[in-house]
Protein backbone atom coordinates (compact mmCIF):
# COMPACT_ATOMS: atom_id res chain seq x y z
CA UNK A 1 0.00 0.00 0.00
CA UNK A 2 2.64 2.78 1.30
CA UNK A 3 4.48 1.38 -1.96
CA UNK A 4 1.44 2.18 -4.59
CA UNK A 5 0.88 5.09 -2.79
CA UNK A 6 4.52 6.87 -3.03
CA UNK A 7 4.67 5.77 -6.92
CA UNK A 8 1.73 7.70 -6.92
CA UNK A 9 3.21 10.64 -5.30
CA UNK A 10 5.58 10.60 -7.62
CA UNK A 11 3.88 10.26 -11.04
CA UNK A 12 2.12 13.08 -9.80
CA UNK A 13 4.92 15.14 -8.84
CA UNK A 14 6.58 13.87 -11.80
CA UNK A 15 3.47 15.45 -14.15
CA UNK A 16 3.15 18.64 -12.49
CA UNK A 17 6.42 20.40 -12.15
CA UNK A 18 6.36 23.56 -11.64
CA UNK A 19 8.37 24.03 -14.47
CA UNK A 20 6.26 21.88 -16.85
CA UNK A 21 3.73 24.72 -15.59
CA UNK A 22 6.34 27.78 -15.76
CA UNK A 23 6.96 25.97 -19.50
CA UNK A 24 3.22 25.87 -20.77
CA UNK A 25 2.81 29.73 -19.65
CA UNK A 26 6.11 30.54 -22.12
CA UNK A 27 5.18 28.59 -24.82
CA UNK A 28 1.87 30.31 -24.94
CA UNK A 29 3.58 33.45 -25.10
CA UNK A 30 5.92 32.27 -27.53
CA UNK A 31 3.11 31.42 -29.68
CA UNK A 32 1.15 34.86 -29.24
CA UNK A 33 4.61 36.60 -30.28
CA UNK A 34 4.74 34.59 -33.28
CA UNK A 35 0.89 35.11 -34.72
CA UNK A 36 2.16 38.67 -33.75
CA UNK A 37 4.80 38.69 -35.99
CA UNK A 38 3.61 36.54 -38.85
CA UNK A 39 0.91 39.80 -38.68
CA UNK A 40 3.80 42.26 -39.18
CA UNK A 41 5.57 40.12 -41.63
CA UNK A 42 2.44 39.84 -43.92
CA UNK A 43 1.68 43.29 -43.32
CA UNK A 44 5.29 44.39 -44.22
CA UNK A 45 5.79 41.67 -47.21
CA UNK A 46 3.94 43.45 -50.15
CA UNK A 47 5.15 47.39 -48.59
CA UNK A 48 9.03 45.49 -49.05
CA UNK A 49 8.31 44.34 -52.61
CA UNK A 50 6.92 47.82 -53.43
CA UNK A 51 9.97 49.72 -52.10
CA UNK A 52 12.38 47.00 -53.23
CA UNK A 53 10.73 48.01 -56.87
CA UNK A 54 10.90 51.90 -56.51
CA UNK A 55 14.51 51.76 -54.93
CA UNK A 56 15.21 49.52 -58.06
CA UNK A 57 13.41 52.11 -60.52
CA UNK A 58 15.31 55.24 -58.57
CA UNK A 59 18.86 53.37 -59.38
CA UNK A 60 18.03 52.77 -63.02
CA UNK A 61 17.27 56.56 -63.65
CA UNK A 62 19.90 57.09 -61.21
CA UNK A 63 22.48 55.61 -63.67
CA UNK A 64 21.22 56.56 -66.99
CA UNK A 65 20.79 60.19 -65.39
CA UNK A 66 24.65 59.82 -64.29
CA UNK A 67 25.10 58.49 -68.17
CA UNK A 68 23.14 61.38 -69.93
CA UNK A 69 25.09 64.15 -68.19
CA UNK A 70 28.70 62.56 -69.02
CA UNK A 71 27.34 62.45 -72.82
CA UNK A 72 26.59 65.91 -72.31
CA UNK A 73 29.49 66.93 -71.24
CA UNK A 74 31.27 65.38 -74.50
CA UNK A 75 32.66 68.67 -76.07
CA UNK A 76 32.07 66.46 -79.60
CA UNK A 77 28.37 66.30 -78.95
CA UNK A 78 26.93 68.28 -81.78
CA UNK A 79 24.21 71.17 -80.68
CA UNK A 80 21.16 69.02 -82.59
CA UNK A 81 22.54 65.90 -80.20
CA UNK A 82 22.96 68.19 -77.32
CA UNK A 83 19.22 69.44 -77.18
CA UNK A 84 17.73 65.38 -77.59
CA UNK A 85 20.22 64.77 -74.74
CA UNK A 86 18.74 67.70 -72.28
CA UNK A 87 15.53 67.03 -73.13
CA UNK A 88 16.01 62.92 -72.13
CA UNK A 89 18.22 64.69 -69.11
CA UNK A 90 14.83 66.50 -68.07
CA UNK A 91 12.57 63.69 -69.07
CA UNK A 92 14.55 61.00 -66.91
CA UNK A 93 15.04 63.67 -63.73
CA UNK A 94 11.74 63.70 -63.68
CA UNK A 95 11.21 59.95 -63.42
CA UNK A 96 13.26 59.72 -61.16
CA UNK A 97 12.19 62.37 -58.47
CA UNK A 98 8.74 60.25 -58.77
CA UNK A 99 10.78 56.93 -58.19
CA UNK A 100 12.73 58.51 -55.21
CA UNK A 101 9.78 59.85 -53.66
CA UNK A 102 8.21 56.81 -53.57
CA UNK A 103 11.40 55.13 -51.98
CA UNK A 104 10.86 57.46 -49.55
CA UNK A 105 7.10 56.93 -48.86
CA UNK A 106 7.52 53.58 -48.54
CA UNK A 107 10.91 53.68 -46.40
CA UNK A 108 8.94 55.79 -43.79
CA UNK A 109 5.89 53.31 -43.99
CA UNK A 110 7.93 50.43 -43.50
CA UNK A 111 10.49 51.77 -40.51
CA UNK A 112 7.81 51.51 -37.86
CA UNK A 113 6.69 47.87 -38.95
CA UNK A 114 10.36 47.28 -39.35
CA UNK A 115 11.19 48.60 -35.45
CA UNK A 116 8.13 46.49 -34.29
CA UNK A 117 9.30 43.04 -36.18
CA UNK A 118 12.64 44.08 -34.30
CA UNK A 119 11.22 44.57 -30.82
CA UNK A 120 9.21 41.38 -31.11
CA UNK A 121 12.36 39.24 -31.86
CA UNK A 122 14.40 41.10 -29.44
CA UNK A 123 11.52 40.41 -26.39
CA UNK A 124 11.40 36.66 -27.78
CA UNK A 125 15.45 36.07 -27.09
CA UNK A 126 15.20 36.01 -23.09
CA UNK A 127 12.00 34.20 -23.45
CA UNK A 128 13.51 31.40 -25.69
CA UNK A 129 16.52 31.21 -23.53
CA UNK A 130 14.43 30.38 -20.75
CA UNK A 131 12.57 28.13 -22.43
CA UNK A 132 15.59 26.06 -23.36
CA UNK A 133 16.62 26.38 -19.68
CA UNK A 134 13.26 24.96 -18.43
CA UNK A 135 13.30 21.79 -20.85
CA UNK A 136 16.67 20.71 -19.65
CA UNK A 137 15.70 21.25 -16.20
CA UNK A 138 12.23 19.06 -16.92
CA UNK A 139 14.28 16.87 -18.46
CA UNK A 140 16.90 16.30 -15.37
CA UNK A 141 14.01 16.19 -13.29
CA UNK A 142 12.04 13.81 -14.92
CA UNK A 143 14.60 11.59 -15.16
CA UNK A 144 15.06 11.53 -11.04
CA UNK A 145 11.73 10.72 -10.34
CA UNK A 146 11.86 7.70 -13.16
CA UNK A 147 14.68 6.47 -11.27
CA UNK A 148 12.67 7.01 -7.80
CA UNK A 149 9.53 5.20 -9.45
CA UNK A 150 12.05 2.49 -10.61
CA UNK A 151 13.26 1.92 -6.66
CA UNK A 152 9.26 1.96 -5.82
CA UNK A 153 8.20 -0.32 -8.19
CA UNK A 154 11.23 -2.60 -7.19
CA UNK A 155 10.46 -2.20 -3.47
CA UNK A 156 6.84 -3.11 -4.52
CA UNK A 157 7.83 -6.18 -5.85
CA UNK A 158 9.93 -7.68 -2.60
CA UNK A 159 6.95 -6.49 -0.34
CA UNK A 160 4.31 -7.90 -2.44
CA UNK A 161 6.36 -11.31 -2.92
CA UNK A 162 5.69 -11.69 0.94
CA UNK A 163 1.98 -12.25 0.54
CA UNK A 164 0.24 -15.18 -0.25
CA UNK A 165 -1.45 -15.69 -3.48
CA UNK A 166 -4.80 -15.08 -2.67
CA UNK A 167 -4.16 -12.04 -0.36
CA UNK A 168 -1.97 -9.91 -2.82
CA UNK A 169 -4.73 -11.47 -5.87
CA UNK A 170 -7.18 -9.47 -3.61
CA UNK A 171 -4.88 -6.43 -3.03
CA UNK A 172 -4.63 -6.26 -7.39
CA UNK A 173 -8.33 -6.77 -7.79
CA UNK A 174 -9.18 -3.62 -5.23
CA UNK A 175 -6.21 -1.55 -6.35
CA UNK A 176 -7.98 -1.80 -10.19
CA UNK A 177 -11.02 -0.83 -9.27
CA UNK A 178 -10.12 1.75 -6.72
CA UNK A 179 -6.86 3.31 -8.15
CA UNK A 180 -3.29 4.20 -6.44
CA UNK A 181 -3.74 1.08 -4.10
CA UNK A 182 -5.42 -1.63 -3.40
CA UNK A 183 -5.37 -1.11 0.82
CA UNK A 184 -6.06 1.41 3.02
CA UNK A 185 -6.08 2.62 6.99
CA UNK A 186 -8.99 3.77 9.48
CA UNK A 187 -8.94 7.47 10.33
CA UNK A 188 -11.17 7.71 13.07
CA UNK A 189 -14.06 6.11 11.62
CA UNK A 190 -12.88 7.15 7.99
CA UNK A 191 -11.41 5.01 5.45
CA UNK A 192 -8.27 6.95 4.42
CA UNK A 193 -8.41 5.89 0.94
CA UNK A 194 -12.15 6.95 -0.32
CA UNK A 195 -12.40 8.94 2.58
CA UNK A 196 -15.85 7.68 3.20
CA UNK A 197 -17.35 7.04 7.70
CA UNK A 198 -18.02 3.75 7.33
CA UNK A 199 -21.01 2.68 9.53
CA UNK A 200 -20.82 1.30 12.79
CA UNK A 201 -21.66 -1.95 12.11
CA UNK A 202 -18.94 -1.91 9.82
CA UNK A 203 -16.03 -0.53 12.13
CA UNK A 204 -17.38 -3.19 14.63
CA UNK A 205 -16.82 -6.26 12.08
CA UNK A 206 -13.27 -4.42 11.44
CA UNK A 207 -12.19 -4.12 14.88
CA UNK A 208 -12.93 -8.17 15.52
CA UNK A 209 -11.66 -9.39 12.41
CA UNK A 210 -9.01 -12.43 13.38
CA UNK A 211 -5.49 -12.35 12.51
CA UNK A 212 -5.46 -12.70 9.02
CA UNK A 213 -8.40 -11.86 8.36
CA UNK A 214 -9.32 -8.66 6.09
CA UNK A 215 -12.34 -6.82 5.38
CA UNK A 216 -12.60 -4.29 2.49
CA UNK A 217 -14.04 -0.74 2.60
CA UNK A 218 -17.65 -1.15 1.73
CA UNK A 219 -17.83 1.93 -0.70
CA UNK A 220 -14.19 1.63 -2.24
CA UNK A 221 -13.42 -2.05 -1.97
CA UNK A 222 -10.13 -1.30 -0.85
CA UNK A 223 -8.56 -3.86 2.04
CA UNK A 224 -8.71 -2.58 5.69
CA UNK A 225 -5.69 -3.05 6.90
CA UNK A 226 -5.74 -4.03 11.18
CA UNK A 227 -4.67 -0.82 13.30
Amino acid sequence: MEADRWIDRVRAQREHLPESAELSELEDQLRAMVRRLADLEKQAVPLRAKYDEAATSATKFRDRAHLLQERLSDVNTSPKDLAALQHEVEQVQDKLSVAEDAEVTLFLELGPLDEAIQAVREEAKPLGARRNELMNAIMELQSTLDDEISNLQTQRLERAGVLSSGLLSRYETAMKRAGVSGASQIDGNRCDGCRIALAPLELDRWRGQAFGDFTNCPECGRILLPC
